[in-house]
C-alpha cells in the first residue's frame, strides 16, 4: 500500500460520532501507530488511509480475530473490544476524508493595530 500517487479517500462511510473518531484516535495512538504511522500516515507498512472496502470489510476480523497473522499484523482481541475497534476504522477513515480534502490555512496575515506607529525607512 505505499507509493500512492493519488490523496486517498474513504473507501466506506460508516456513522460515527466526533466522540467515536476522538476514542478512535487516542486507540490508535496507543496500539496502531507504531507500525502503521502517526496520524495514520505509514510508511514502509500499509497506510490505512488507502484501506479498501474489502479491508474495511473485514476490519474486526483483522484487528480481533488475527485474519492477517500470516502478514504479521497480530490480534488485539486480548486489548481492544468490537466497539472500540469501530472506533479506530472511524478515525481512520476519518484521517482519509481529511487527506482528500486537505483544509488549507487561510489566516489573514497579521496586521499591526491601526493605532500603532510603523517607523518609515
Amino acid at each position: 500500500m505505499g507509493n500512492h500517487k493519488a490523496r486517498p479517500k474513504p473507501a466506506i462511510r460508516i456513522n460515527a460520532s466526533r466522540e467515536t473518531v476522538h476514542e478512535g484516535n487516542i486507540l490508535y495512538r496507543t496500539y496502531c501507530y507504531h507500525c502503521h504511522g502517526f496520524n495514520a500516515v505509514a510508511g514502509s507498512l500499509p497506510d490505512l488511509r488507502y484501506a479498501t472496502a474489502k479491508v474495511h470489510k473485514q476490519f474486526s476480523s483483522i484487528v480481533l480475530g488475527g485474519a492477517r497473522e500470516s502478514r504479521g499484523m497480530p490480534s488485539f482481541k486480548d486489548l481492544l473490544n468490537e466497539t472500540q475497534v469501530h472506533a479506530i476504522e472511524a478515525y481512520v477513515l476519518s484521517r482519509a476524508e481529511e487527506s482528500a480534502h486537505p483544509v488549507v490555512n487561510q489566516a489573514p496575515e497579521p496586521q499591526a493595530p491601526s493605532n500603532t506607529i510603523i517607523p518609515s525607512e
